[in-house]
């Protein structure tokens, strides 16, 4: 087995996305199964900003580092404390660990506690696309958040429905999280965009709003009659916006970003109405190993009963084939152009 040729596609010197070696096509070592692990020949992949922040981090140290963080495939082999939950031939799809390679390859070893079974309605390259954003959407709006599926919020006499603000509705995160909060009711969901083709998205989707964040949020918010959300996800640029969230948000409203601040931010303006601010980081579980990390696992498999319940939509809008240096590299810059919507997926033909 360890014969077999594994074709991936890394970077190794911290090269502008335009030269021709920012990426290239090279022969790594095919992948060794620890206890927990199971290997899986990897069928399609897609792109995320995460991916474009951890080339920006290379340094120039000769090594080739593999990345990607999304991955549809089958498993091969398995490593001995694999429980008998999965098996040889499953179709699996996973996000990965960040701290270990990427699946830009054509076998990839994973810790089985982070993997789930794919959808079994969709192609893979539609489920390629829903790992990374599926978890981040769902764990910043039903852990950080406290948001609940199938939950009735209230509503108070008077007062507008509780509501939903996604600052950036058109990219993958934000294209998960306007369907997932559709399923909590009586939750009204407001998404930003900027451009009419992401518009129409978000609204296909099914959010009940869209508004223009290239122009003042709090005119447009009070326009629909929302001047104070409860609720607010920041999918990007959150610089941006971190002065307007205390006078767009209700006394104890709950604010999550999926990105870090580029600058330093007073967050004692948001003690006055008492918000609370959260992190969401889909890698913290794997990274740190935490005793709940199977719950990725529980995540994801409940994503592929709702894609396979048509309850939600795979974010795919893009795929380039085959897995080379040359799609990967055409991927990135896509997604540097900020005008993607939804996912790019590669698929490894």
């Amino acid at each position: 087995m360890n014969s077999k040729l594994n074709h991936a596609v890394a970077i190794c010197d911290p090269l502008e996305l335009a030269h021709p070696d920012s990426f290239l096509d090279v022969q790594v070592p095919y992948p060794k199964a620890l206890p927990q692990d199971v290997i899986v020949r990897v069928e399609a992949v897609s792109i995320n900003p995460a991916d474009m922040r951890a080339r920006l981090r290379k340094k120039k140290d000769n090594r080739i580092n593999v990345l990607g963080w999304d991955v549809a495939g089958t498993i091969v082999e398995k490593g001995n404390e694999v429980s008998d939950h999965f098996q040889v031939g499953d179709a699996v799809y996973y996000a990965g660990d960040i701290n270990r390679s990427g699946g830009n390859c054509s076998y990839h070893a994973i810790d089985s506690r982070l993997v789930a079974f794919q959808p079994k309605t969709i192609s893979v390259e539609d489920a390629a696309a829903l790992p990374l954003v599926s978890l981040t959407a769902w764990e910043a709006l039903f852990e950080k958040l406290a948001l609940a599926i199938n939950t009735n919020l209230t509503i108070q006499d008077d007062e507008p429905t509780p509501s939903l603000l996604i600052l950036g509705g058109g990219g993958g995160v934000g294209s998960m999280a306007i369907q997932l909060a559709k399923l909590v009711p009586n939750l009204t969901v407001i998404a930003t965009t900027s451009r009419k083709e992401t518009t129409e998205w978000c609204l296909k989707l099914g959010a009940d709003h869209v508004v223009d964040h290239s122009q003042a949020l709090a005119p447009q918010l009070s326009k629909i009659g929302y001047p104070e959300v409860d609720y607010i996800l920041i999918c990007n640029s959150p610089d941006t916006y971190f002065d307007i969230l205390p006078s767009i948000t209700r006394p104890f409203g709950k604010i999550c970003s999926i990105v870090p601040f580029l600058q330093s931010h007073d967050f004692n303006l948001l003690m006055r109405k008492s918000l609370s601010f959260h992190w969401e980081f889909m890698f913290t579980r794997s990274s740190f190993s935490t005793h709940d990390m199977v719950k990725q696992s529980e995540i994801l498999n409940r994503i592929s009963e709702l894609i396979d319940q048509k309850k939600i939509i795979s974010p795919r809008v893009i795929s380039l084939s085959p897995m080379n240096a040359s799609n990967i590299r055409k991927a990135h810059q896509l997604i540097a152009s900020n005008k993607t919507i939804g996912k790019i997926v590669i698929v490894n033909k």
